[in-house]
């Protein structure tokens, strides 16, 4: 475990918090292209987890055009990170860093190659990796016909929306279609959080699972793997209400979670609930957790990181003078919400001395690109994204 501390920055105006949090944000994305040699490829590992946490709009045009460069480099070389590509989990964390690349720079071809190659996966019926077998379930490469997928499996799912996203291949919504409809025909049909689904329907135990009881702690692990941003998404594809309707049966009890400052899955998984519906439909949920956690104008804050066994995550904890810090995206919520420029003003200030403490040799880079990735499959917070997304508006003034 490592830990670094810094005292809470502190601006006059929102304009200034912003411009504040802009140009730390660019310092660490150019800092991290100055460790990278153009010709020499950094591991798998680093592209997955790393570039889906930068916000491209920052940076120069010369340097957009550096990575871009790097990362067709590294795709397309024969000793290089994706010369063999990733099995089971690894695909997943590396098409998300692939979909981020072609969203982002449309001059990153090898990453769109990359993502047709991967698709090749989802061939129904066959032994490939991450296929659908007849029983509407995922099957990893060298597994035995499974009886169920968990929770673990929706960043497959997204990685076939996001494939689909970049070809428009229909046979990749079809499949995510049909598997996902599954998973929220099983939210549906119990009143309980199913942890699981098998070929009949959903399954509520499971041997070393969080009980029935933990509703809250099964929401958590089906939000961070990318159950609410699946419904989401495919809600936009296919305008079926049964993804609207399993979404909000999520997100309600998430919400339900805000007043808690570790429970940034749920702030994460409202906002961009908020970002697509504007609907008001969580207004209150947010105003009443804001209003009840106060967020200092000064003292210090304190990042904790530690690595686990989870692929492409790292743990932290976030302190304000020793107690749990809450997240910014909140109180940026709240502040647009209600009107008050100074929660926003707050949140991100709370977000610059963030990237302050990330100077610190405590901090790797890779820890600090775990806290800023958008992607919740991954389970990042995304409040560097969130904060400086243009479909969030800010009052300046």
């Amino acid at each position: 475990m490592s830990n670094a501390s810094t005292q809470i920055v502190s601006t006059k105006s929102l304009q200034e918090a912003k411009e504040a949090l802009e140009r730390a944000y660019k310092a660490w994305m150019r800092t991290t292209l100055e460790q990278w040699n153009p010709h020499v490829p950094i591991s798998a590992n680093e592209v997955n987890r790393i570039i889906p946490a930068f916000h491209l709009p920052l940076l120069d045009a010369s340097e957009v055009k550096l990575l871009a460069s790097m990362v067709n480099h590294w795709f397309r070389d024969k000793n290089g990170p994706y010369a063999r590509i990733p099995q089971n989990d690894k695909v997943a964390l590396a098409i998300g860093a692939a979909w981020e690349l072609h969203r982002q720079l449309p001059g990153v071809t090898a990453a769109t190659e990359f993502i047709d190659q991967v698709s090749g996966f989802f061939a129904e019926e066959s032994l490939e990796p991450l296929s659908v077998l007849s029983s509407g379930l995922f099957q990893y490469a060298g597994e035995a016909s499974p009886k169920l997928n968990t929770y673990a499996h929706f960043p497959v799912l997204q990685l076939a929306l996001r494939s689909y996203t970049v070809n428009q291949n229909e046979t990749l919504l079809h499949i995510a279609d049909r598997y996902a409809e599954r998973w929220a025909d099983a939210l549906l049909n119990t009143d309980a959080l199913p942890i699981a689904i098998n070929q009949v329907g959903p399954v509520l135990d499971l041997e070393g699972a969080p009980p029935v009881s933990q509703e809250r702690t099964r929401c958590r692990l089906l939000i961070e793997n990318g159950a609410s941003d699946a419904f989401q998404h495919l809600y936009a594809l296919t305008s079926s209400p049964i993804y609207l309707i399993a979404l909000r049966k999520l997100l309600d009890i998430a919400a339900s979670d805000l007043r808690d400052p570790k429970a940034t899955y749920a702030i994460a998984g409202v906002q961009r609930y908020a970002n697509d519906f504007d609907d008001g439909y969580f207004d209150e949920y947010i105003r009443i957790a804001a209003e009840k956690i106060k967020l200092p104008t000064s003292g210090s804050i304190t990042l904790e990181t530690r690595e686990t066994k989870h692929l492409g995550r790292c743990a932290f904890e976030m302190k304000l003078d020793d107690l749990p810090a809450p997240a910014p995206q909140l109180f940026d919520f709240y502040g647009r919400l209600a009107g008050k420029p100074e929660a926003t003003k707050r949140a991100f200030d709370l977000a610059t001395s963030i990237f302050q403490i990330s100077k610190s040799k405590n901090v790797s880079t890779l820890h600090m690109a775990d806290l800023l990735r958008s992607s919740l499959c991954l389970s990042g917070l995304g409040w560097g994204k969130d904060l400086l997304d243009p479909r969030c508006p800010h009052t300046i003034g």
